[in-house]
């Protein structure tokens, strides 16, 4: 499957979305891991897998990720793309769990890139290791996920089953040819500037022929 896309918004987005339903799958089923541990292989046997389905249609590359999680009300639906809006607690940066803010995790990956630039660590990967972080709570990834895909023509949807679980469709342009979803004023400004260049152009044309 080839088509052409920004590789680190695509792993943005799809971190998000699988995130997203890893977490709401073990929440929903929490009762079949007692006595069995987190960490363990029974665990992962005891939880419904999530299963990602790829399409390659003539214009879209669709990505499905179906969960058992539990599904989201209808009434909620509408708030999961506002930003700041989360059904997880908000991560405290000071908490006891030592999880650090997005702020503080930013400067881990600077450090560890500037690692990496300089020679440092191995094949494998940086001798510098990341702090724990919060899974979910901050409310931006999901709004943040929507707002790459429509930027060059695709989009996320949600269907939901309160109750069962929530399919997630990402799409994206196959074809590699969309421009940017630019806002409609910023549009019309370059509409308009296009169009003043034009009549330059034919009026200095105009001009010319006259001489």
């Amino acid at each position: 499957m080839h088509f052409t896309y920004i590789p680190h918004h695509l792993h943005y987005m799809l971190t998000e979305i699988l995130k997203n339903s890893m977490r709401a799958t073990v929440e929903a089923h929490m009762h079949k891991l007692n006595g069995v541990g987190i960490n363990t292989a029974a665990a992962a046997l005891a939880l419904p897998p999530i299963k990602v389905v790829f399409v390659a249609g003539n214009e879209d590359i669709t990505i499905k990720v179906i969960d058992e999680g539990g599904g989201i009300p209808r009434s909620e639906i509408k708030a999961i793309w506002n930003f700041f809006h989360s059904s997880a607690e908000a991560p405290d940066s000071e908490s006891k769990d030592g999880l650090h803010s997005s702020e503080e995790m930013g400067q881990w990956v600077n450090l560890i890139r500037d690692e990496r630039q300089n020679g440092g660590g191995s094949s494998s990967g940086s001798n510098v290791l990341l702090p724990p972080s919060a899974l979910a709570g901050y409310g931006v990834g999901l709004p943040l996920s929507r707002l790459f895909a429509r930027y060059f023509g695709g989009d996320i949807t949600l269907s939901s089953m309160e109750g069962f679980g929530t399919d997630a469709y990402l799409h994206i342009p196959r074809l590699g040819t969309n421009c940017e979803a630019l806002p409609a004023p910023v549009q019309m400004y370059i509409i308009s500037k296009e169009k003043n260049k034009k009549q330059k152009i034919n009026q200095r044309n105009m001009y010319t022929l006259c001489l």
